[in-house]
């Protein structure tokens, strides 16, 4: 499938910043879900603390609108980029982007994305490959450069309950961890100075909603659980496997 870089490219390299890094799981270490529709491809990241996605149309596509969240996609692919050759060659498109922006040149670059066509195994919302063959992802520039990334065999975390049962609330008072402040500007620095981060409130100790203006990017962001009585954080609340947070 075929993507304009300047929209595959900065929604790829937003979405990673909330992979994880520490290799603790490795269905999140560093990896990218990536979901094939006929009109384009959502991807998605997570950590378990925060999770971000976003719909990219496929080439000269003329549907505008991306597909529901329940809606099947034709193929499913769990990229590992633990050496960062596809956030490599993502900044190298984009950096052409902004080249030919610049000196309008009207030049549009195009990027193509191959999953292998594996079959996705729906498990209580969860995306299986066990006992499937290994596979890759192939992230192409045409003429230029293209990676090859492994597929990671095994379940990408359920994540549509969280966003599709998030529901905004006023609250008193919300506390972010250092790491997902310093996520959260990674993401704003791959936006441009026009597109403000927006978040809305789940309510204390529950899920803040991130989402990009003029974009598809959003997401959910767990906050650090604060004890205001002895002025200090407790443990981090992440959402378990039916999208609610720990403690219900």
């Amino acid at each position: 499938m075929e993507f304009d870089a300047a929209f595959l490219a900065p929604a790829w390299l937003s979405v990673a910043v909330a992979s994880s890094k520490d290799g603790a799981r490795p269905a999140l270490d560093r990896t990218v879900c990536l979901e094939q529709f006929e009109a384009g491809m959502r991807i998605t990241a997570t950590d378990s603390y925060l999770l971000l996605t976003a719909w990219v149309p496929a080439l000269d596509c003329e549907f505008d609108e991306p597909p529901e969240l329940d809606e099947r996609p034709v193929a499913t692919a769990v990229a590992i980029d633990r050496h960062g050759r596809a956030r490599g060659l993502l900044g190298h498109a984009l950096g052409l982007v902004a080249e030919a922006a610049k000196a309008k040149t009207g030049e549009r670059f195009v990027m193509q994305v191959r999953l292998g066509w594996v079959d996705a195994v729906d498990v209580d919302d969860r995306v299986s490959f066990a006992g499937m063959d290994p596979s890759f992802v192939v992230l192409e520039l045409p003429d230029r450069e293209r990676v090859k990334l492994r597929v990671f065999e095994g379940e990408f975390p359920s994540w549509r309950s969280i966003l599709t049962g998030f529901k905004a609330k006023r609250t008193g008072a919300i506390a972010l961890s250092p790491e997902r402040v310093e996520q959260l500007a990674h993401l704003a620095k791959r936006q441009a100075a026009t597109d403000p981060i927006r978040f809305e409130l789940g309510g204390t100790s529950k899920g803040v909603r991130v989402s990009v203006a003029n974009t598809t990017i959003e997401g959910i962001v767990m906050p650090v659980r604060w004890d205001f009585d002895i002025d200090g954080p407790r443990d981090d609340e992440a959402p378990n496997s039916d999208g609610e947070t720990a403690d219900g």
